[in-house]
C-alpha cells in the first residue's frame, strides 16, 4: 500500500511536483533526527534486556524519560525550523512555504512514532510494533489521495497535509496499542531512572543513527540544491524501486534486533554467529531475485507502474540496486553493532562514509544529475558495509556476510 500511494502521487503530480513533495519529506525526516536519533535504538536495547530480567521499573522509567526528552527536543527543533523558514520565506513560492510548514509539524510525530515502535519491538512484539505504520497509515494515505484526486486537483501541499493527518491518526492509535499489548506489570511498577547513564549511551547512538539517515537523504537534498525538482522526482522513483532489494533485510532486522541483543547479553557467540549468517543468507536470496527482475524488466516496470515520464529513472535505479546488493550480502551487520554496544566504532565508519557521500554527490550531481547521485550513494553503501563487517569480526568474533559461519567452521 505504501508503494501504491507513492505510485499514485508520482503519476498524478509528475516529476516536478513529486520532487517537491519528496524533498519536504526528506527534510522533515532529517529535522526529526535530534528528537529520536539514538533514543529509539536505546529504548529497543534497554527494553529487550530489562524486560527479560523482569526489571519493569527500568523499562517504565526508560519509556517516560524518552518521551519527555523527545517532546522537549521536538519543540526546540520546530522553533528553529520555523525561524529559518521565516528568514528565507521571501525566496520561496507560496506552495514551498506551505509545504515546509507541514514538514515542520511532522517533526514531533515522526520522533514519537519511532519510539513507540521501539517499545513494541523491545517487548518481543515486532509485528504489532510496525502494524499501524505498515498497514493503517499507508492505507489511510492511499484512500485519502484517491478522494483528493477525485474531488479536486491534487497538489504537493494537499498531499503533505494528508500525510500529516494520517501520521497523526496512526500515532494516536499506536499509543493505545502500547497500553493494550504491554504487560500490566510494567505500568504497575514504580519507574526507575538512570538518566545519566542513558544520556551517555544515547549520544554515540544518536550520532550513528544521524549519520545513517544523513547518508540516506544526502542525495535527495543535494539534488534539490544542485539540480531541479524534476531530478528529485525521477531519483525518488529510483530509490523506491531499489528499496525492494533490501525489503527482506528490513523485515529480518525488525525481528532479529531484540534477539541479537539478548544473545550478546548471554554471551552466546555461537548462536549469535548462526543468527547473523541466517539473516545474511535470507536477505541475499531475496535481494538477488529482486535485482534480476529489475535488470531484465526494470524499464518496462517503470513505464507500467509510474508512467513514461519516469523511464529516465532506470539508470539510477540499477546503480542503486547494485549498491543494495552489497548491503544485503552483509545482512544485519549494522544492527549487530547497534545491539551490542559498538555504536562508537560504527559512527566513525559511517561518519567517514557520510563525508565521502557528500563530496561524491557534490562532484557527480552537476554533470550527471540523478545518475551521479546514484553512483555516489551506491559506492558509499558498499564500502561502508565492508568496513562495518570488519568491525563486527574484530569486536565480536562474528563473521558477517553470507559465508560467515563457514569461516568459523559452523554448519550455519
Amino acid at each position: 500500500m505504501g508503494i501504491a500511494a507513492t505510485v499514485l502521487l508520482a503519476r498524478i503530480l509528475g516529476p516536478d511536483k513529486f520532487g517537491l513533495y519528496s524533498l519536504v519529506l526528506a527534510a522533515a525526516t532529517l529535522a526529526a533526527l535530534p528528537a529520536h536519533a539514538g533514543l529509539g535504538t536505546l529504548v529497543l536495547r534497554i527494553t529487550s534486556a530489562e524486560y527479560v530480567k523482569g526489571a519493569y521499573s527500568l523499562v517504565l522509567g526508560m519509556w517516560r524519560w524518552t518521551i519527555r526528552a523527545q517532546a522537549t527536543i521536538s519543540v526546540a527543533v520546530m522553533g528553529i525550523a520555523a525561524l529559518a523558514l521565516w528568514l528565507v520565506s521571501g525566496q520561496l513560492t507560496s506552495d514551498e512555504v506551505h509545504a515546509t510548514i507541514f514538514g515542520i509539524l511532522l517533526t514531533p510525530v515522526l520522533a514519537l512514532s519511532a519510539t513507540r515502535i521501539a517499545m513494541m519491538r523491545g517487548l518481543g512484539d515486532p509485528v504489532a510494533g510496525v502494524m499501524l505504520e505498515a498497514l493503517l497509515q499507508p492505507a489511510l494515505l492511499l484512500v485519502g489521495l484517491v478522494m483528493l484526486w477525485l474531488v479536486s486537483r491534487l497538489e504537493p501541499v494537499s498531499a503533505l497535509a494528508l500525510y500529516l493527518g494520517t501520521v497523526l491518526v496512526t500515532f494516536v492509535f499506536g499509543y493505545f496499542l502500547v497500553l493494550w499489548r504491554s504487560p500490566k506489570e510494567i505500568f504497575q511498577a514504580t519507574p526507575e531512572y538512570q538518566a545519566g547513564e542513558w544520556w551517555r549511551a544515547v549520544f554515540p547512538l544518536a550520532l550513528l543513527v544521524g549519520i545513517e539517515r544523513l547518508i540516506k537523504y544526502t542525495d535527495i537534498l543535494l539534488l534539490g540544491a544542485l539540480g531541479t525538482a524534476a531530478d528529485v522526482g525521477l531519483y525518488r522513483v529510483a530509490v523506491q524501486g531499489a528499496d525492494v532489494i533490501v525489503f527482506a533485510l528490513a523485515v529480518i532486522m525488525l525481528v532479529f534486533g531484540p534477539r541479537l541483543a539478548r544473545l550478546h547479553a548471554q554471551g552466546d557467540t555461537a548462536s549469535l554467529q548462526k543468527l547473523v549468517t541466517q539473516g545474511s543468507r535470507w536477505s541475499m536470496v531475496a535481494a538477488g531475485l529482486s535485482f534480476l527482475v529489475l535488470l531484465i524488466a526494470g524499464e518496462w516496470l517503470l513505464t507500467v507502474v509510474f508512467g513514461v515520464r519516469y523511464t529516465e529513472s532506470i539508470q539510477p535505479l540499477l546503480i542503486l540496486a547494485a549498491g543494495q546488493l552489497v548491503v544485503a550480502w552483509f545482512g544485519v551487520t549494522l544492527t549487530v553493532l547497534k545491539m551490542t554496544g559498538n555504536e562508537r566504532s560504527s559512527a566513525v565508519i559511517l561518519g567517514a562514509a557520510a563525508v565521502g557521500n557528500v563530496a561524491l554527490n557534490y562532484i557527480l550531481i552537476p554533470p550527471l544529475g540523478p545518475t551521479g547521485a546514484a553512483i555516489a550513494t551506491a559506492l558509499t553503501l558498499g564500502v561502508s558495509r565492508v568496513a562495518l563487517s570488519r568491525i563486527v569480526q574484530k569486536r565480536l568474533g562474528v563473521y558477517a556476510g553470507v559465508l560467515g559461519s563457514r569461516f568459523r567452521g559452523n554448519a550455519g
